[in-house]
């Protein structure tokens, strides 16, 4: 009885957690290049399966587990397939239609995006809306314009100015998604150990946006879902803890 209390609490705390992510994804549906969040589940090893493996890594995937019947995380959409494009007319929106993210870096360090609303600086650097994620060039260094004036991108990501080529946009492909991690404003951690190469077959639409991947209908519908099903856990919770009380009354009327 005391494990359906506790399976019924964790599902409810899962419920929680599936509604913060509906939220945080119907408050991005606007934000270019949005990935629609989820949470997953796997298999927990049973306690027999983990005493067969080497300690080491026994240790390692006993620390890695969320405590609970049941291991889940969250996690976003990565397939470019089905992104849909908005034209703007804006000579720095740019949508790389097909793979690729573009490299930025913020506070010293690199991150990826499929953000394309990019904007200038008031010192002429190619940024991201929060003013501090600026954008690299394929050599690794932060994309400096006079303006926006006569610019044209092409679809492989050169960036010519009044006629004259001044770079390449940094765009690269990433060969195992799975260690992408979002860290918010649109940025992207890679925490894998390959080697992040420049994207082939570009194509890069300039005055174009990558519109996020939430339809907002079906975060509806499933927040309804997830509500119903955070009730049903708390009801759950309710039932157990009064059979629990009246087993605990009946018992000390026992007579000795």
């Amino acid at each position: 009885m005391i494990y359906g209390l506790y399976s019924s609490a964790f599902g409810g705390k899962i419920e929680m957690t599936r509604a913060d992510i509906i939220a945080n994804n119907l408050a991005n549906m606007d934000t270019s290049g949005f990935r629609k969040d989820f949470i997953s589940f796997r298999e927990r090893l049973s306690e027999s399966m983990l005493k067969s493996l080497p300690p080491e890594m026994s240790d390692k995937v006993q620390n890695s587990l969320t405590e609970g019947p049941v291991i889940y995380s969250t996690n976003f959409e990565k397939k470019n397939s089905n992104s849909k494009y908005k034209e703007t007319n804006q000579p720095l929106d740019l949508a790389i239609n097909g793979d690729g993210y573009f490299t930025v870096k913020k506070d010293d360090k690199v991150f990826y995006t499929r953000e394309g609303d990019f904007t200038l600086d008031n010192e002429g650097f190619v940024c991201l809306p929060d003013g501090q994620s600026r954008l690299l060039n394929i050599d690794g260094e932060e994309i400096q314009l006079n303006s926006t004036e006569n610019l044209n991108i092409t679809r492989e990501g050169d960036i010519i100015t009044n006629g004259t080529g001044v770079g390449r946009i940094g765009i690269v492909d990433i060969t195992d998604p799975e260690n992408l991690k979002k860290i918010g404003n649109s940025l992207i951690e890679y925490t894998g150990s390959n080697e992040a190469l420049p994207a082939q077959n570009l194509n890069v639409q300039q005055g174009f946006i990558e519109l996020s991947t939430v339809n907002p209908v079906e975060e509806m519908r499933d927040m309804i879902e997830t509500n119903r099903l955070f009730e049903g856990n708390m009801r759950m919770m309710t039932l157990q803890n009064e059979t629990l009380e009246r087993a605990a009354n009946n018992l000390a009327r026992i007579p000795s």
